[in-house]
């Protein structure tokens, strides 16, 4: 086991920390290791969790780490006490646990492994053991985290992209640690074995180690020895927001009224993925080029999409506001409980499309393929038309007509 640590965390763990007699004790800092190792997982792997702050239950805590309330709090404390970790919410009845975050200086620390086996560590024993009974998993998730321990592979372009950077990883079964780049760590954990796939139970996606890679590095990634081929919604949030926008509106005029000119324009934008530029355009917003678009896209979420009704005054929201006023009433409707449960119903709406529907369906029919969010990642031309046509068929069904985006493939795009 990899547990995923911070470098100058690690050394002021072995340096720090003791037991009651002043004793140097291993397994104590393992205890340690694993609880930093579970949130900066958290923020890897599960970036919706972690957003919200990493819930740390005391029974399970005590459970794993094998210690007693007090102690549990003592290593939360030094987290918090060494601007490791910062609680981002107290308990409350709502969840079961305080919630914590990494402190914003750490979030752009170089990441570190310290390779632990189960021979080493009764912790590590205890911590798969405790995974193994408590991870249920729905038939389309234990499929998928089957192909991505077993079918999903580094390229040799994308092992030597590793070796150039990071000389040790090539030995790093016969050595304790390396240290890497935040950018590179999807990349490196899943060449060094230590991979990751579940299902949220919040918005019902499945994070893996794939899910978080960054887009340009997955061309070093082979999906059963070949190449991948991906099928990405074009505007998914904003196609996928369509029937919530519109069921609100007709749950607050009635069922038979008459949907308005914005909120059939915000449709018609999204279908034909070009609701991005639209919305710049009359903002008066440069969003040329792949970076300036992102960039855009960030803030659009952040300012508009996700962020509480008030939180944001900018040209971009008052312009969006004035093209869409109906679509922006229907949203802050759909917050009206909590502006987080927004992005959740999205994201759940998502993984039924994804991986209720099409994943399940070319699981049935003994397909190689993958999900990411709101792509399907597969081997082959033929494979990729048919994900095309399970996508239009659950969609059609939402009253969506999708565009596409296609990567990987020369010959799919010529064909399309």
């Amino acid at each position: 086991m990899n547990f995923i640590l911070q470098n100058e965390v690690y050394f002021k763990i072995l340096n720090e920390v003791r037991t009651p007699t002043g004793r140097i004790s291993e397994p104590l800092y393992q205890k340690y290791f694993y609880v930093l190792h579970y949130i900066n997982r958290c923020r890897l792997f599960d970036t919706d969790e972690y957003d919200l702050g990493v819930p740390m239950y005391y029974p399970v805590l005590e459970e794993i780490l094998m210690l007693k309330p007090s102690k549990v709090s003592r290593i939360l404390r030094w987290f918090v006490t060494n601007q490791v970790i910062v609680k981002v919410k107290n308990y409350s009845n709502g969840r079961s646990s305080s919630l914590y975050k990494l402190h914003p200086d750490m979030e752009v620390k170089q990441i570190d492994f310290n390779r632990i086996t189960d021979n080493e560590s009764r912790l590590v024993k205890k911590i798969n053991l405790f995974h193994k009974r408590r991870n249920a998993k729905c038939g389309t998730t234990i499929i998928q985290e089957g192909i991505v321990f077993d079918k999903l592979t580094v390229s040799r372009k994308g092992r030597k992209y590793l070796a150039g950077k990071y000389p040790d990883l090539p030995i790093i079964r016969e050595v304790n640690y390396s240290t890497i780049n935040p950018k590179d760590f999807y990349l490196a954990s899943l060449y060094m074995g230590d991979r990751y796939c579940r299902r949220a139970e919040s918005t019902r996606r499945i994070y893996s180690t794939i899910t978080s890679m960054p887009s340009h590095l997955r061309k070093y990634l082979l999906l059963d020895g070949m190449p991948l081929m991906q099928i990405d919604l074009k505007n998914a949030q904003i196609l996928l927001s369509v029937p919530l926008i519109i069921k609100e509106y007709q749950r607050k005029y009635g069922e038979l009224c008459i949907i308005p000119d914005d909120i059939l324009m915000f449709k018609e934008l999204a279908e034909t993925g070009c609701f991005y530029e639209h919305v710049a355009f009359n903002a008066g917003i440069d969003v040329l080029g792949s970076v300036k678009r992102e960039a855009f896209k960030e803030q659009f979420f952040k300012q508009i999409w996700y962020s509480k009704k008030r939180s944001w005054n900018s040209k971009l929201k008052t312009s969006f506001v004035d093209d869409f006023p109906n679509v922006w009433d229907a949203i802050n409707s759909l917050k009206r409980e909590d502006y987080r449960l927004f992005a959740i119903n999205l994201q759940k709406f998502e993984a039924q499309i994804f991986i209720d529907e099409v994943l399940a369906e070319l699981y049935k029919r003994k397909i190689t393929a993958l999900s990411i969010h709101d792509s399907i990642v597969i081997t082959n031309v033929e494979d990729l038309y048919l994900a095309e046509e399970l996508l239009r068929r659950a969609l059609l069904k939402h009253g969506l007509n999708p565009s596409f985006k296609i990567e990987g493939d020369e010959k799919y795009k010529i064909a399309s």
